[in-house]
């Protein structure tokens, strides 16, 4: 009976990590897909600034 206890706790505890981690790596891969946002629109308000200058030093 005491092997049984023991069996379901291991099984909790690997369940809460493994919980713990897939969390994480949610939160890192929204990271990841912030910072690409961001570097995007930064690069489209780049774009859009050198647009609005005329560089034709004729």
């Amino acid at each position: 009976m005491s092997s049984e206890v023991l069996t379901a706790n291991n099984s909790t505890k690997t369940t809460a990590k493994s919980r713990r981690k897939s969390s994480s790596e949610s939160q890192n891969q929204t990271l990841d897909a912030r910072r690409k946002l961001e570097e995007r629109l930064e690069d489209m308000r780049l774009r859009k600034e050198t647009i609005e200058f005329d560089f034709d030093f004729a």
